[in-house]
């Protein structure tokens, strides 16, 4: 065995300037005890301030989203939504043209049950409309009433400079890198969500 002994004389040397009288007897318990303090200080978990990338991502992405319904809570109040939800179901509806409720709750992230209670509301107010599906005269889809479109164009002029200001640090090219990661990981979670 040709393991080196340059190790060795490097810790004789520390551990006899700490201590005077150094003698083999103590040094090999001063070895033994330096090897179970490094594997503990190793074994040690991380400060719960010390987060990795990917955990630091979720919490900047949760508290990303709470800063963009505090800077649209009030929008949405003064265009006579009480709710989030039913602003945002105007744009799905729109976006996702003529949805089923299916596939609305489905892009909204809720639950069927909770997007029926919605679109109830939002038939109440007539922003939104049943129309016969062409392919199964059973089922419905939702669009936009007049009213409805209304309302949306008119959200956009108090809209319109959120998404710019919100991102105003990013160049362009930032911002479409952004759009391409965010995609990737929405696309991952949908999957899940669709099981």
């Amino acid at each position: 065995m040709n393991a080196s002994v340059i190790p060795l004389i490097s810790l004789w040397e520390e551990f006899s300037t700490q201590n005077e009288k150094a003698d083999l007897k103590k040094f090999a318990h001063w070895i033994l005890q330096k090897e179970k303090d490094d594997v503990s200080e190793n074994n040690k978990p991380a400060k719960e301030s010390e987060l990795d990338d990917s955990a630091k991502a979720m919490l900047l992405i949760s508290r990303l989203h709470r800063f963009m319904q505090m800077r649209s809570k009030p929008i949405i109040k003064k265009m006579g939504f009480t709710k989030d939800h039913e602003y945002n179901m105007l744009i799905q509806v729109y976006l996702l043209k003529t949805p089923n409720k299916k596939e609305l709750a489905q892009n909204m992230l809720l639950e069927n049950t909770t997007t029926v209670e919605i679109t109830n509301r939002m038939l109440k107010r007539g922003l939104i409309k049943e129309i016969i599906d062409k392919e199964d005269k059973r089922s419905t889809r939702i669009g936009l009433t007049k009213e409805g479109e209304k309302k949306l164009y008119e959200s956009y002029e108090y809209m319109k400079d959120l998404p710019a200001t919100f991102l105003s640090d990013l160049i362009n090219k930032e911002i479409s890198e952004l759009v391409y990661m965010l995609e990737k990981v929405e696309k991952r979670q949908m999957e899940f969500f669709s099981l």
